[in-house]
């Protein structure tokens, strides 16, 4: 034995804490390949946006969405969900005891989940009332011009990493997204991608290197930005919630109050842009 696999044989008990047995038992069942894995990502992530951005070198396809914009998003929209249900379904169907059964039922006290989410709710919380400072300063202060000048570029920012647009049409589109977006990529990270790395390195190195695969995966959309730290931080917190209490539903239900809190203030933007506009 070399010295590096005696170092991290040592290193691993240090690195492990009890994941609940429903969890035990999910890892212990057959896995989805890695390749099923990169398959069901690439397809609900970027598939349709490859498949859309190669059509757009088309002229004539060109000349309809511009023609039609609100109908192009809206298939747009229906493709990429149906490929992401598609995808959870075959999940569900072939894996389903890797993921979801055995059902777990919570050992702890049934606050103790909302204690591991609320470090990471807090910091969102933060941003908000940062956010809304900053915003009623410059409404305050600001020449009615330059407000609706700086409003409507924040509006374009936050829009400029969706494949949605700056319309209303776009908005509702990505919110739809933005709230449905926790039941595929929960199963994905916190279940599939964790069951794997928690096999293979234990607990904690299994749940940090599946929050840093869930912030690398939002690379293409938000780049190389402050958004990593953060996207990390909800990965780990996602995860640890999925390990310690067996409920992937329970990662789910905590992605989903976080999204809605990231979007809380880009639909404050975008109710003073459309306002604005009226």
């Amino acid at each position: 034995m070399n010295q590096g696999s005696t170092a991290w044989s040592r290193l691993r008990p240090a690195l492990c804490f009890s994941v609940h047995p429903a969890v035990r038992e999910q890892i212990a069942a057959p896995q989805p390949s890695a390749w099923f894995l990169g398959a069901f990502w690439f397809a609900g992530a970027h598939l349709c946006r490859l498949l859309s951005w190669l059509l757009l070198q088309w002229p004539s396809f060109q000349r309809f969405v511009q023609a039609n914009r609100s109908a192009y998003m809206v298939v747009f929209a229906l493709v990429q969900f149906g490929l992401m249900a598609w995808g959870l379904l075959l999940l569900r169907k072939h894996h389903a005891s890797s993921l979801w059964h055995p059902r777990a039922r919570i050992s702890t006290s049934p606050f103790a989940w909302q204690l591991i989410l609320l470090p990471l709710v807090g910091y969102h919380f933060l941003y908000i009332h940062k956010f809304a400072d900053a915003v009623e300063q410059l409404i305050s202060i600001a020449p009615r011009e330059t407000l609706i000048t700086t409003i409507q570029s924040l509006h374009e920012t936050y829009s400029a990493n969706t494949a949605w647009g700056t319309s209303f049409a776009g908005l509702v589109l990505f919110s739809v997204f933005t709230i449905l977006s926790p039941f595929w990529e929960e199963p994905l990270f916190s279940g599939a991608i964790a069951n794997r790395l928690v096999s293979k390195w234990g607990p904690v190195a299994g749940a940090v290197a599946t929050a840093a695969l869930f912030a690398l995966s939002h690379v293409p959309a938000y780049g190389w930005s402050s958004h990593i730290g953060a996207l990390m931080f909800a990965g780990l917190t996602y995860t640890t919630l999925r390990l310690l209490t067996g409920k992937l539903s329970l990662a789910i239900a905590a992605h989903l109050i976080i999204n809605v809190l990231v979007m809380l203030p880009k639909w404050s933007i975008a109710w003073l842009y459309f306002r604005s506009q009226s």
